[in-house]
């Protein structure tokens, strides 16, 4: 893709707002969901949470369209998938979600959300 299309594509659609973030998203209305909520009137707002470590079969990634415009991204892993091992499988499910989103095409921006 040339320059010049490569910006098109991108004033094209919103930009993505991917924030980080170790609160669940239906934990309690707090500052993250109060800007994301705003945000996502403007930009496609991924929120990733936390992994969930359950019996699952195989890992995956829950999608989850909230009513403000939201997307919740939760990655379930296997109970015996900790550490290091969990970071690679969650950037390979986070990954494969963007690459579906036609992300590669788009302004990305990262939010990272501590508190």
């Amino acid at each position: 893709m040339n320059p010049a299309t490569s910006y098109l594509a991108r004033a094209s659609q919103p930009p993505i707002l991917l924030c980080f973030s170790h609160l669940r998203w239906n934990f309690v209305y707090q500052r993250p969901q109060h800007l994301m909520s705003r945000f996502a009137r403007v930009y496609d707002v991924l929120y990733f949470e936390e992994p969930l470590f359950d019996a699952s079969l195989k890992p995956y990634l829950e999608v989850r369209n909230e009513p403000d415009g939201v997307c919740v991204l939760v990655p379930h892993l296997l109970s015996e998938q900790r550490g290091a091992h969990a970071d690679a499988i969650q950037r390979v499910l986070l990954d494969g979600h963007l690459a579906d989103m036609g992300a590669g095409a788009r302004a990305l921006l990262l939010w990272y959300s501590r508190l």
